[in-house]
């Protein structure tokens, strides 16, 4: 049932093909039985989708967690990072200090290969995987605008309403391209 709260496509998708149905059911018969059955289903489809707006799930969360963690980083703020990121996580801690004391971002961006995996377990903890871009360049100007792609794999905990990063890795970007031409080619 999460399908319903991820991601309003279906909803839409089921409401366009049962009204055009009913359109023709409507066009051949004649019956106005179909109006009341059209309404029906626009109504069915708008409180999904108005359930579908309000259910904020976990993935949603991690999601924002890390387009918010995303744009500190673009703001070159670590103390701004670091209240994402759990406070035992100290190598990742350490790691945003030294990179925006070296380096200067423009801009960073999540593609669009995010996946959220979330585990039941007491806390809850997640596995996202994305890759990302990042252009800027060193402090000292001896580059800018460089663009980084890399493939992240960021593990996560959840600490009350929030999510808290405590690992992670940065991999060769193809690494997450070759996953989704995998998934792309099993149907997937």
């Amino acid at each position: 049932m999460s399908w319903l709260f991820e991601d309003p496509m279906p909803v839409i998708y089921v409401a366009v093909v049962a009204e055009f149905l009913l359109i023709g059911f409507l066009v051949l018969t004649g019956r106005g039985v179909a109006l009341f059955a059209m309404l029906g289903v626009a109504a069915l489809a708008g409180v999904l989708l108005l359930v579908e707006h309000l259910v904020v799930t976990d993935v949603e969360v991690i999601e924002q967690t890390l387009a918010d963690a995303a744009k500190a980083i673009e703001s070159n703020d670590a103390e701004a990072v670091k209240k994402f990121i759990a406070e035992e996580d100290s190598v990742t801690r350490d790691r945003i200090d030294w990179v925006l004391d070296e380096y200067i971002f423009e801009r960073v961006r999540i593609k669009s290969n995010l996946k959220v995996e979330v585990t039941d377990s007491e806390p809850k903890t997640a596995r996202a995987t994305f890759n990302a871009v990042a252009t800027g360049g060193d402090k000292h100007g001896t580059f800018t605008g460089q663009v980084v792609p890399r493939f992240i794999i960021v593990k996560l905990r959840q600490n009350g309403e929030r999510w808290l990063i405590t690992d992670h890795e940065a991999r060769d970007p193809r690494e997450g391209l070759m996953k989704k031409a995998k998934q792309y080619a099993e149907g997937k």
